[in-house]
């Protein structure tokens, strides 16, 4: 079993959503990213600039991140290993891809 994570990453911060989420780009302002997040209330949204950056709360977190002038998509991989007469293992790959 494995499970594959997507954040975008750049501009100095990582936008961690809040799960399950969707990330895209802000139609009037074209370095800010629209992160949604469904809730039991119904879906939420909020606007990350990174001009000035910051969470909101239960829609998606804001950490430091690499500093690249423009967004990168950081694929976060995960797998567990079935073999026989072994444990469980979980390994971790970042991968990162410039969006265009």
């Amino acid at each position: 079993m494995g499970q594959v994570l997507a954040r975008p990453a750049g501009h100095g911060v990582v936008l961690l959503g809040y799960w399950p989420y969707t990330y895209a780009r802000h139609p009037s302002a074209p370095d800010a990213v629209e992160v949604a997040s469904r809730r039991p209330g119904g879906p939420a949204t909020a606007v990350v600039d990174p001009a000035r950056p910051h969470g909101a709360d239960g829609i998606v977190d804001v950490e430091p991140g690499p500093d690249h002038p423009s967004w990168v998509i950081a694929l976060v991989f995960t797998a567990r290993s079935r073999a026989a007469g072994r444990g469980p293992t979980r390994h971790g790959l970042e991968w990162m891809l410039g969006l265009v």
